[in-house]
């Protein structure tokens, strides 16, 4: 594709049916490969802002030295949610797809997108499939296999129908119409990790869902340092989830609440059990009890009894440590 040129159906006199957004924050060494992918899609009507999150190295230069046909906005370092908020407001294309700045997609991403939501033309949005890497050569195989055939989707009531499935949730996985993203606000800008869960769960009653079976459309890059594995910012995210199902927040009312308490048990659970691990005892233990409700009803037997013990033996520990150190 000639880098000096917008993809064909993204100009001034035609909205392009995507919009892709791409926050970024300090991914220099990331940033032109990411944008690589997206102009290697073979469904080419779609516009580009990178929303930069205050960058303090050479992510902003290195873009604009790349060559794409981009609209780079910028923000003071204010988080992914804000940034990806931002990038909704200025785009014009009827769907909006996420990437963030050092993560993939496959050259038919947007077109498995696009053929979904056409074949299943009552839902609003499209969610597929993502692999996990390190090296962008891990990913030679997936381009080899996973690129040849037709694609597998199937229509889904909402995303509260998936609870007893398990149903992976990473920024890049989907498409949504534009007009349902802002019916809910966007993103919560207050969150630093499990963002993408939260959107989920408030667009999670009664918006159908055309869901991807094959093929893999997205690339998650596991580099050590990332928000995703910060455990503070998770343990903050898992809090304020819980509470915003306490309070209400989440669409579906009592009728659905095992539902949505399956799903985020299945978000909060994981990083109580890593907080315990990592000696965030309080943190463990206030997860735990805001989980204590859903869990109940639903059986967690199993959860229910290990965790106290796992947590005594914690606090055990860490008691016979503070002895010693003090003898």
């Amino acid at each position: 594709m000639n880098r000096n040129k917008w993809p064909s159906g993204s100009n001034a006199e035609k909205s392009p049916i995507f919009s892709v957004i791409i926050p970024t924050f300090n991914q220099a060494l990331y940033i032109e490969r990411t944008l690589a992918s997206v102009f290697s899609q073979t469904f080419t009507d779609f516009e580009v802002l990178v929303v930069d999150d205050g960058s303090t190295d050479d992510t902003v230069s290195i873009i604009e030295r790349s060559g794409y046909p981009v609209r780079v906005l910028n923000q003071a370092n204010l988080g992914p949610g804000i940034a990806r908020n931002q990038g909704v407001s200025k785009a014009v294309g009827r769907y909006v797809a996420f990437l963030d700045g050092d993560d993939l997609w496959f050259p038919w991403t947007l077109k498995t997108f696009h053929d979904a939501l056409v074949e299943n033309s009552e839902c609003r949005w499209a969610i597929g499939k993502c692999i996990e890497f390190h090296e962008d050569d891990e990913l030679k195989s997936v381009v080899s296999s996973q690129g040849l055939g037709s694609s597998l989707n199937q229509p889904v009531p909402d995303f509260l129908a998936t609870s007893r499935d398990y149903f992976e949730i990473y920024t890049g996985e989907f498409a949504i119409l534009r007009e349902t993203l802002n019916e809910v606000g966007g993103y919560e800008g207050g969150l630093m990790n499990l963002e993408d869960g939260d959107l989920y769960l408030r667009l999670g009653d009664g918006v159908r869902i055309s869901s991807i079976k094959k093929p893999v459309v997205f690339a998650y890059r596991r580099r050590s340092g990332s928000t995703s594995g910060n455990l503070s910012y998770a343990i903050e995210a898992c809090k304020r989830v819980l509470e915003r199902e306490s309070a209400g927040t989440y669409p579906g009312g009592g009728a659905r609440r095992l539902e949505r308490m399956r799903i985020i048990s299945r978000y909060v659970r994981p990083v109580a059990i890593r907080a315990l691990r990592e000696g965030a005892l309080p943190s463990a233990w206030a997860l735990y009890l805001g989980l204590l409700g859903g869990n109940l009803r639903l059986g967690r037997v199993r959860f229910l009894v290990a965790f106290p013990v796992l947590c005594f033996f914690g606090l055990l520990k860490s008691a016979l440590t503070r002895s010693r150190s003090c003898s």
